[in-house]
């Protein structure tokens, strides 16, 4: 039986795909994520959670999932040919 009081956390996945610089921190043959800019705003990477990379024709695009410091759910990019950062996505609970 289902309770008086039901609460749900709804996430949102909303698609960015805008440019943004990136602090990357390298060691160990690793890059860590460390922070980006977005809109004026620093997002804080508290956890990666994942990083693989996707074929696109002759380039290839290097994507990283990770948690900022605020909770929020990211994917970031990385164009190995043109050299470029950006947000792809963002999950924020509302």
């Amino acid at each position: 039986m289902f309770s008086k009081h039901l609460f749900a956390i709804i996430a949102l996945m909303v698609k960015i795909g805008e440019p943004v610089e990136v602090l990357v921190q390298f060691g160990d043959g690793k890059a860590r994520l460390v922070r980006f800019l977005w809109k004026n705003q620093v997002i804080k990477v508290e956890k990666v959670t994942g990083c693989w990379r996707r074929k696109e024709g002759a380039s290839e695009t290097i994507l990283w999932s990770g948690v900022s410091q605020d909770g929020d759910y990211f994917e970031v990019s990385f164009n190995t040919q043109s050299l470029v950062w950006r947000l792809e996505e963002v999950e924020t609970a509302g």
